[in-house]
């Protein structure tokens, strides 16, 4: 059984903004964390912001990536006992897991965008970085997001016996 166009537009528009922000955020830690290592060490001096940035854009650019994962089936975890199950109860706990999954990240999204809240009302700013807080916790609440619905499209897939396995993403 195919899937109804809506997941495969969702799953699609997914895997395009991932590929997208694994690159570029990606590409933007390389390039500040090469200016930050050439400016310290053959110049003797830097930018204070660099490496909270340059952890920053690693950090976004990881968790796309590992929202990418789940849509390729290549998340960890453990599964020695689905694996050694008949079908009908791997299926089954693959569901499960599957929905507690989605259901961690549906509550770390919610925490995140709470707290992003909290820090935009408290209007602080990171020393370090000069950016104020809410906009680096915001990687938490988008990144869950991702990841939660990355998950619910998997367990309609496993529900409804769909492949896992995707193939590579058209540009």
């Amino acid at each position: 059984m195919s899937r109804p166009v809506w997941i495969q537009k969702l799953d699609d528009a997914l895997s395009h903004i991932e590929s997208w922000l694994i690159g570029g955020l990606a590409v933007m830690a390389f390039v500040i964390g090469s200016l930050q290592v050439i400016l310290r060490y053959v110049f003797n001096t830097g930018f204070s912001w660099s490496e909270g940035i340059f952890v920053l854009l690693t950090i976004a650019a990881m968790l796309a990536a590992g929202s990418r994962a789940v849509r390729e089936d290549a998340h960890v975890r453990m599964d020695l006992l689905a694996q050694k199950s008949p079908p009908a109860i791997k299926k089954a706990l693959t569901l499960a897991s599957i929905l507690v999954t989605f259901a961690l990240c549906l509550y770390f999204c919610i925490a995140g965008y709470t707290y992003v809240v909290f820090s935009y009302e408290m209007e602080t700013i990171s020393p370090e970085t000069g950016i104020e807080e809410w906009q680096s916790w915001s990687i938490i609440p988008l990144s869950m997001m991702a990841f939660s619905l990355r998950y619910f499209i998997l367990f309609l897939d496993v529900w409804n016996d769909r492949p896992i396995v995707h193939q590579k993403v058209r540009e």
